[in-house]
């Protein structure tokens, strides 16, 4: 499990339509380190609810087109679940006066009911009345769009007084590289980039082999700066990896590499020769490695 950020999310209930969203959002969320809550539909489930709420800084509601039937109210499950959030956000506002974590609802609806790009599709009755509420944003766009604004919003800090503040742009996006026995330590770094505002591309390793590799090959084909993570994985990996990158122009890019860089031990850094094409070497023996990939991301031109 990754360090905890200190959010704590909750995701409310979605239709069946809507469960595979939850999950990756879920997947995208625990990589930025936020601790996840949830429950499911059933008895004292209002109770249950606003209990788990309690304890939780943001709420997030993914709906649908077709809100189904919920108990025997004349509200669907996420017009109500709607409902339970808001009552929760007013009793914070109301016990303001005492130092209490701040409170924000977050909802998603898909662009179009078949999950497009229009949005001249005219909205259910439920979703109008969803719009009509004060107390929560709500948000029509690609889900990608959707996920990268929440953690920025989730992780939204503070404006600095430092000299140089790196703030990402969307445009560029990172392909933040890493092999399944790094995930965890290359979390912190990934989520990040993400609060900074960038596009962070990750690895992937679900599915079978030839699944992994064509998602490897999509992100290098999307990717406009490359960083390569390397702690406990091998020397020949990080060699393979920098091939990869190397390779990519083959693979129909359309945009130029604007750099890369690999982050990993001094001792791994005389096994891996490739480094000397074109690679900035980032020390993972170096205390303020966040300062390292900012300066790197300022060199950049980011």
């Amino acid at each position: 499990m990754l360090e905890n950020s200190g959010k704590k999310v909750f995701i409310a209930e979605v239709s069946d339509e809507m469960q595979e969203y939850k999950m990756n959002l879920i997947k995208e969320l625990e990589y930025s380190n936020c601790e996840v809550r949830q429950i499911s539909a059933g008895p004292s489930f209002e109770e249950n609810y606003l209990e788990t709420i309690e304890q939780c800084d943001i709420a997030i509601h993914l709906l649908s087109f077709e809100d189904k039937h919920f108990d025997s109210g004349d509200k669907g499950l996420e017009e109500q679940q709607i409902e339970y959030s808001l009552q929760h956000l007013r009793r914070v506002e109301i016990l303001k006066d005492i130092p209490e974590t701040p409170f924000s609802i977050y909802a998603w609806l898909p662009r179009s009911p078949g999950h497009g790009f229009s949005s001249s599709d005219t909205s259910p009755p439920h979703i109008n009345r969803i719009r009509q509420l004060d107390g929560l944003e709500l948000l029509q766009m690609n889900f990608e769009e959707f996920k990268q604004y929440l953690i920025a919003k989730i992780h939204e800090e503070e404006e600095k007084d430092d000299d140089y503040f790196i703030k990402g742009t969307q445009e560029k996006s990172i392909y933040f590289i890493y092999d399944q026995v790094d995930r965890e330590a290359a979390g912190k770094y990934t989520s990040y980039l993400s609060r900074r505002g960038f596009r962070v591309l990750r690895p992937t390793f679900k599915g079978d082999v030839l699944e992994i590799r064509r998602e490897h090959q999509n992100s290098l084909r999307k990717f406009d700066i490359a960083i390569i993570f390397a702690e406990k994985a091998s020397a020949t990996w990080a060699n393979m990896k920098i091939m990869d990158i190397l390779k990519a122009p083959g693979l129909g890019r359309e945009k130029p590499i604007l750099e890369k860089a690999i982050i990993t031990t001094e001792e791994k850094k005389s096994s891996i020769p490739l480094i000397r094409q074109g690679f900035t070497f980032i020390s993972l023996a170096e205390e303020n490695l966040k300062g390292l990939i900012d300066d790197f991301l300022k060199n950049a031109g980011i």
